[in-house]
């Protein structure tokens, strides 16, 4: 476990400052992305495109937000594990859980290998 743990803290720190996703524009996607979670079917695919012309994008979208289905809305399904709220987008969904685990790699990332438990963000209310 330790090896792992050590590799992904490696990797973690690999990924720029102000940065959030590993491998997607240029070295990461920019944590104030606009990259909106709420996005209509019809507008997907120009998403999807201009994202995939970085290394990753699509993949990160992909794993984010699906087009084959829509909320009574009739906005694109965002994947169960990200909690929409407010102004959120794709960049702060993972760029404020990676810098939580930036300022404790080895207790966190350790944790989330070994059992599950819910956090909080420093400042930030559940």
């Amino acid at each position: 476990m330790a090896d792992l743990v050590a590799e992904l803290t490696k990797r973690l720190k690999d990924i720029g400052a102000g940065q959030a996703i590993p491998h997607t524009l240029g070295s990461g996607a920019p944590a104030r992305a606009h990259l909106t979670v709420r996005i209509r079917p019809a507008d997907y695919r120009g998403l999807l495109d201009r994202v995939s012309r970085s290394s990753g994008g699509e993949h990160w979208l992909k794993a984010t937000i699906t087009d084959r289905a829509t909320d009574a809305g009739g906005y694109c399904l965002v994947n169960p594990l990200v909690a929409v709220r407010g102004r959120q987008t794709i960049g702060s969904f993972w760029y404020y859980p990676m810098m939580e685990v930036r300022a404790d790699p080895e207790r966190l990332l350790t944790e989330a290998l070994t059992g599950w438990r819910r956090w909080r963000l420093r400042g930030v209310a559940a």
